[in-house]
């Protein structure tokens, strides 16, 4: 097997572990690991993004974020609103509820959930590393395909 290919088993098979406890972590929040991405996302844009903007940091379709928001939306997590200049614009923002879901979360989090936990900090260093340089590499090889 080719290192790439090993590689991409790797991500897949770390992927789908991460989200099968991921997604039982979020459910006695009510939560779904999309939504929480979205949540998190629109948290680190400080609090508020345009719809357009958000699709492209989730690398998601804007008709399938869109049903994604209007579900959230109804459970009181998203504000929703037209820009009053540019009714075309549609920004979204965190509510309180969220807010205090994810503050929540954030602390059962670190108290409860360590993925490293087994390691030593050099190893824990080590992965870190090595996941960023992963990334970069993923991202010129990206970058690079869509220049040709």
């Amino acid at each position: 097997m080719q290192e790439n290919e090993v590689v991409i088993r790797l991500l897949r098979n770390i992927m789908c572990n991460l989200s099968t406890i991921m997604n039982h972590y979020y459910e006695p929040y009510g939560i779904t690991g999309v939504q929480c991405q979205v949540m998190m996302e629109i948290a680190e844009n400080g609090g508020e993004i345009r719809t357009s903007e958000l699709a492209k940091h989730l690398q998601m379709g804007n008709s399938n974020l869109s049903a994604i928001i209007k579900r959230m939306e109804r459970h009181d997590l998203l504000i929703r609103r037209r820009n009053p200049m540019d009714e075309r614009i549609v920004m979204v923002s965190l509510s309180e509820k969220s807010k205090h879901c994810m503050a929540e979360m954030q602390k059962d989090l670190h108290r409860h959930f360590d993925l490293l936990a087994p390691l030593k900090q050099q190893e824990k260093d080590d992965i870190i590393k090595c996941l960023q340089m992963l990334n970069q590499a993923i991202v010129g090889g990206v970058q690079h395909e869509e220049h040709k």
